[in-house]
């Protein structure tokens, strides 16, 4: 009679009864039935004896089938928790590719996919991960296996480039190494991180630092051309001074005077570019922005294009800094300049 388990457990002793008698072996199972402090769990083995009885062995295995589940649930609940996280998590063990020590992966977690671009079958294949490396760093890695072998390294931390589908990312490699009682390399384990946005990251902080350095010299070349503009612009005026108000020398004076002082301009510019000199706003009237630039606009876009200049007689006033304004306005024309086909 079975009728003393739990009902779920009735079937499992009848068919396991059926096939001891059957068989002759012995058969393992487990169910749930009445125990000293209620539920209790037991592993059973039956067997035929020489006469056709059953001989059946019972033991009370409550608390080892309890941690058995704790254990499983607490595995299930880790491997969702590494399934989950952005990066890779691999074990390995030494080979030989190509003739060339290396290490194989034997197990792998993580989001592999989501890293590397790889399915965990192909991450398994070194053959296949060595080639996603950039050829160039290749060397880099082979590198630190050899130290891993020949000098006792154990551990590490590289950096290389990565081919993932069609783009490239930088793959941040951490991990350490368990050896034999000889020293010998025994198995790895480590960790793979995408670094592609910290290595971007890296990268524009370096061009800050470039940029700061630029604007630091630009500010000193700047402050020494200003120097020289102001011996120009003031001998340019005493020379006109000089002159008779109809003397033509005196227009083309006006035109050196009137490009130094746009250059003395660009100075100021260069040292707001490099924060030694803030910004000067004020009203600035757009019109006669354009009109100040006329000639210096035509001489620079060459006889060969037309200027035409249409501007409302009446003002357009902005708040801004006027050395910009006419920056802008030379750039424009520079631009439409390089457009126009030959």
């Amino acid at each position: 009679a079975v009728d003393f388990l739990e009902p779920e457990g009735q079937p499992i002793m009848k068919r396991s009864m059926a096939e001891a008698l059957i068989s002759g072996r012995i058969v393992q199972y487990e169910v749930d039935g009445p125990g000293r402090d209620g539920l209790a769990h037991y592993r059973s083995r039956i067997r035929r004896l020489d006469d056709g009885r059953l001989l059946l062995f019972s033991t009370d295995v409550t608390q080892t089938h309890a941690a058995e589940q704790r254990a499983r649930t607490f595995e299930a609940r880790l491997d969702a928790l590494r399934d989950a996280l952005p990066v890779v998590l691999y074990e390995g063990r030494p080979i030989e590719r190509d003739g060339a020590r290396s290490f194989e992966s034997t197990w792998v977690g993580g989001g592999v996919e989501e890293v590397t671009g790889l399915a965990y079958a192909q991450y398994l294949d070194s053959s296949i991960w060595f080639d996603r490396i950039f050829a160039d760093d290749v060397a880099l890695v082979q590198q630190i296996v050899d130290q891993v072998y020949d000098e006792g390294k154990d551990s590490w931390s590289i950096e290389y480039r990565w081919r993932k589908g069609d783009e490239q990312i930088w793959i941040l490699n951490a991990g350490r190494v368990v050896r034999d009682d000889h020293g010998r390399p025994l198995r790895i384990a480590g960790i793979n991180f995408d670094i592609t946005e910290q290595k971007e990251l890296q990268t524009q902080l370096l061009h800050a630092h470039k940029m700061e350095a630029v604007g630091k010299l630009a500010g000193g070349v700047a402050h020494d051309f200003n120097n020289l503009l102001t011996c120009i612009i003031s001998f340019a005026g005493f020379a006109s001074d000089e002159l008779a108000a109809d003397d033509p020398v005196r227009d083309d004076l006006d035109e050196v005077l009137n490009a130094a002082r746009k250059a003395a301009d660009l100075t100021r510019q260069l040292l707001t570019f490099s924060r030694q000199q803030p910004v000067e706003l004020r009203p600035v009237d757009l019109c006669q922005a354009v009109l100040g630039l006329e000639k210096l606009l035509r001489r620079t876009i060459g006889e060969d294009v037309a200027l035409q200049l249409d501007v409302t007689p009446h003002p357009v006033v902005v708040i801004a800094d006027a050395t910009q304004i006419d920056q802008v306005l030379l750039n424009l024309a520079l631009n439409a300049l390089q457009a126009m086909a030959d």
